[in-house]
């Protein structure tokens, strides 16, 4: 492949065919590593995901381990249609806003080496990602309980930690827009690391979504820097308040029971929603 385009001469960019190719210009020969898994030259390790959409592998090449992921999931509703059209495809943003966030210093963010997207007009039907490989943990672990799961916080989490890298990300201009404890790594040097993100649409709206999230669901408040952010909260829980309102006045229903608390473990919040574990392996950790 030739190199056609160079952007900010951090991110190459490649066309063949439909396949529009974006790789970081670091060295590192991606192109071929993605040719070899696709040729079957290179068996990953498959790794169970949330998405029917998604398949996941984790990857050993050149002495590195990669994530590999391929999304055939398109978002059909207009007004993403009409953002797509307007700022880009989700995964050509991600690699650059992740590249530029990591070389002003972000700690908090898992790496994106290359997207390859399936173009059609300026819509993307199908992609392949090469990410970094995080060493680590995930925050949570499921049993079941009368045959429902129910996830744990593992003992010695700190929420306010989780709540921090968020606020870390945001002050780097992204935010993940799914704020639950399983897109959070705890890293071998005890680190923690994002590994979902959220491209698709107005970032401010993403930062407050991750607020409401994190103290609707956990009851913990994620430092809010930005005036903009702050005015989205106070309407997103004016807005959520009235809706249960209404949902309840429509269907008579009782109000929404909060997280239980586990009394023989403190730290652990009942979680039965199955996005709980989603994206826990797309990181590369397995769960337990």
């Amino acid at each position: 492949m030739s190199n056609k385009r160079i952007e900010n001469n951090d991110i190459l960019e490649d066309k063949v065919g439909p396949w529009r190719i974006q790789w970081k210009n670091d060295g590192f020969d991606y192109q071929t590593l993605l040719n070899s898994f696709m040729d079957n030259e290179i068996q990953g390790q498959r790794l169970t995901t949330g998405s029917p959409y998604r398949i996941v592998h984790k990857v050993e090449y050149a002495g590195r381990t990669f994530v590999l992921k391929k999304d055939t999931e398109t978002d059909r509703r207009l007004e993403k249609r009409l953002w797509t059209r307007l700022a880009g495809t989700f995964y050509s943003r991600l690699i650059h806003l992740t590249s530029k966030a990591i070389k002003k210093g972000c700690p908090v963010l898992q790496d994106v080496y290359l997207v390859a997207e399936k173009m059609e007009g300026s819509f993307c039907r199908e992609a392949y990602i090469i990410a970094e490989y995080i060493h680590g943990q995930s925050f949570i672990k499921e049993v079941y309980e009368e045959g429902q799961p129910v996830v744990f916080l593992r003992p010695g989490v700190n929420l306010s930690r989780i709540a921090e890298a968020l606020a870390i990300l945001h002050d780097y201009g992204l935010a993940s827009n799914d704020a639950i404890v399983s897109n959070f790594i705890l890293t071998e040097d005890k680190k923690i690391k994002v590994i979902d993100l959220c491209t698709n649409g107005p970032v401010f709206i993403a930062m407050a979504n991750d607020i409401m999230k994190m103290r609707r669901s956990y009851n913990t408040e994620v430092p809010i820097r930005r005036l903009t952010v702050k005015i989205l909260t106070v309407f997103l829980s004016w807005q959520y308040r009235l809706k249960q309102r209404l949902r309840i006045w429509r269907k008579r229903i009782p109000p929404p029971i909060p997280p239980k608390i586990w009394e023989d473990l403190p730290e652990a919040v009942s979680k039965p929603e199955s996005e709980a574990v989603k994206g826990v392996v797309d990181s590369g950790v397995q769960p337990e």
